[in-house]
């Protein structure tokens, strides 16, 4: 056959659904500004037809035609398996493509579905195709006022005994409630950054190709790995690599590779007008805590969680990873952990800041110091000496960062020296000898920072801090 020896020319056929959407794609062939109606999903390369109950007069509704013989790609393609499809394919697959491409522009909430893998497909519609369904976000809209997101698959605890009972009594927000919700943006783009020490690519992909395999998109710049000084590049050089990304649309999610030293050295270049008009998750810990720090006082939140150096390749399913990815995707997220003898009970509901003491207590008094008002700080350290960690709670007490918090949370403190100093007392000792004097709720060892478990934490949102002589808990919920 010669017809397929060139590039065939198909049409853009509509397909008739029960719900209500597609003004996108109006407006994606020049249609402006677009109308939603029952047409909201385009066929690319479909060689099925939509079955729709009424509107058996348009058997092939939802097909690709080629335009100029107004004949289908399926006849197309069974007048010469082969050609169209090559040898091998058909030889292992039959003469069918067995995939439809969709695009989806919906106006409301989809329906829940089951898909069938291939045995259940043919034992229930002698079909021998299942349903397997790739989704790539392109554009995203509300939909009665709620952010653009996917529900797949069951929380933990589901059984077939209570999804039936919803079922039966037609609980839609129920069964909403008993599925993983995912929170989703265009592109789904993760781009990774080093704004302060150099990296090395070794350590930086075995993340990135997790990250891939669950979906997201992951720029890795050449400006990456860059050496200068024992900086990942000049401090231009790595400022201009962290524009790019603030300004780059689709990316939704700025992952730093590490810490060390550096980030604070861009904050005075950095100019983040169109972040404030499309925000992106700024992520890392360490010393992104400045990053952190800086873009709480312009009132936006950030996540502080583990970073492509400390990523677990033999455990990648890890608390630190998937508390991350809960964390973007607008999961809630409920901590417990133990309680200690230095511990002050109490509760208290209020906005989450801080991260890295040492970076905190460098930031005082510059414009990038966060207001602690109200709140409550979370702090955590590593290879510090005891009494500089006594200096540096004095400094923040000193400049009232620790007098009006709602409640107070340590972290890791990991690798702390001890000497002359305290020789004899511990990092609670030391922090409680500073905070002793107000009535605010304190917890130690919360798992987070320099720390085998670093569980990941949405600064800049509201959180429930409750502690008990039984334990301590923490709930951010999504915002």
């Amino acid at each position: 056959m010669d017809t397929l020896n060139y590039p065939v020319r198909l049409d853009n056929p509509r397909a008739w659904r029960t719900y209500l959407g597609g003004s996108g794609l109006d407006r994606l062939h020049g249609t402006e500004p677009g109308e939603d109606g029952h047409f909201p999903e385009e066929w690319i390369m479909s060689v099925v037809a939509a079955r729709n109950v009424g509107r058996e007069d348009f058997p092939e509704e939802g097909m690709s035609h080629i335009p100029e013989t107004g004949k289908t790609l399926k006849a197309l393609i069974e007048a010469d398996p082969e050609a169209a499809l090559g040898k091998e394919f058909v030889r292992e697959h039959g003469a069918t493509p067995g995939v439809l491409v969709k695009l989806i522009d919906s106006a409301e909430r989809l329906t829940l579905q089951v898909h069938p893998d291939r045995p259940t497909a043919e034992r229930l519609f002698h079909s021998p195709y299942g349903k397997t369904e790739c989704w790539h976000i392109l554009e995203a809209r509300e939909v009665n006022g709620e952010e653009p997101c996917i529900y797949y698959g069951f929380k933990e605890g589901m059984t077939k005994e209570k999804w039936q009972d919803l079922f039966n009594r037609q609980d839609i927000p129920g069964m909403l409630e008993a599925m993983q919700r995912f929170v989703v943006m265009p592109g789904d783009t993760i781009a990774i950054v080093a704004p302060s020490a150099k990296v090395d690519t070794n350590n930086v992909m075995p993340m990135v190709r997790y990250l891939q395999a669950q979906g997201f998109y992951v720029i890795v710049p050449d400006e990456l790995c860059a050496d200068w000084n024992g900086f990942a590049g000049t401090p231009d050089s790595r400022a201009a690599l962290f524009q790019s990304m603030l300004d780059r649309p689709g990316v939704k999610v700025i992952l730093c590779a590490r810490g060390g030293y550096g980030a604070v050295t861009l904050l005075d270049q950095l100019d983040f007008t169109r972040f404030r008009q499309h925000p992106k998750w700024i992520c890392g810990f360490s010393d992104i805590t400045a990053l952190h720090s800086h873009l709480q006082t312009l009132g936006f939140p950030t996540l502080h969680c583990m970073m492509p150096v400390t990523f677990h390749a033999d455990q990648p399913d890890d608390e630190n990873t998937s508390t991350m990815l809960a964390a973007l995707r607008g999961d809630t997220l409920r901590y417990t952990f133990d309680t200690t003898a230095n511990n002050r009970s109490g509760q208290a509901t209020a906005e989450l800041v801080g991260g890295n003491l040492s970076l905190l207590y460098s930031l005082l008094e510059s414009s990038s110091s966060i207001n602690t008002d109200g709140k409550i700080l979370y702090i955590e350290d590593v290879d510090e000496n005891i009494y500089h960690i006594h200096r540096m709670m004095v400094a923040l007490d000193r400049a009232g960062k620790l007098r009006n918090l709602k409640g107070l949370i340590v972290g890791g403190m990991t690798r702390i020296r001890f000497d002359d100093y305290y020789a004899d007392k511990t990092v609670s000792d030391v922090v409680m000898e500073i905070c002793g004097k107000y009535d605010y709720p304190v917890c130690f060892n919360f798992p987070a920072g320099h720390c085998k478990r670093n569980l990941a934490l949405r600064l800049g949102c509201t959180v429930t801090l409750s502690v008990t002589p039984e334990g301590c808990s923490l709930i951010s919920l999504p915002e």
